[in-house]
């Protein structure tokens, strides 16, 4: 059945990484069955982020966090388009939700430090960065944490010589 709304659902989100244009398609026709389900939205959109299409991502997520609000998935979809777009501004805004709802999870941390960083707040950059070390994992976060400690005294110093904004 072309029109079956679980089955377009599945082929939605099993051909996301490996074939992103069908993904698009799938996702489309599982949302005009089924109109109800965000989940055919977000993966539609999990599928323009996979092909860089960030923009078009960043409205549809918009949209989609005006309705569902307190959707993890949404949010942090959303805070990754905007992150890939440098609008750091508005993917901070997301990150601190995204370790407000999973403060155990290190990965919003470093992104929201790096948020932080790009936008020269560099107190609370250094304090997110601190915290994503503390809780990130050696082996999962290797190249992260050496990137980490690389920014680290480049960062006290900016901050010991008075630079960044408050």
């Amino acid at each position: 059945d072309p029109n079956n709304a679980a089955i377009l659902g599945r082929l939605c989100s099993a051909t996301r990484k490996t074939a992103p244009e069908k993904s698009l398609d799938y996702c489309l026709r599982a949302s005009r069955a089924e109109p109800a389900n965000i989940n055919h939205a977000i993966g539609y959109a999990s599928a323009l982020l996979q092909m860089n299409r960030n923009a078009e991502a960043a409205a549809l997520l918009t949209r989609l966090k005006q309705s569902f609000p307190e959707n993890y998935t949404v949010r942090t979809n959303l805070a990754f388009a905007h992150f890939r777009l440098d609008h750091f501004d508005e993917a901070r805004q997301e990150y601190e939700w995204i370790t407000k709802q999973q403060p155990e999870l290190a990965a919003g941390y470093y992104f929201l430090a790096i948020c932080y960083d790009r936008l020269e707040r560099y107190a609370d950059a250094l304090g997110n960065y601190q915290k994503f070390l503390t809780l990130a994992d050696e082996e999962a976060f290797s190249d992260e944490i050496s990137r980490v400690e690389l920014r680290l005294p480049i960062l006290q110093r900016q901050i010991k010589d008075g630079k960044g904004k408050n």
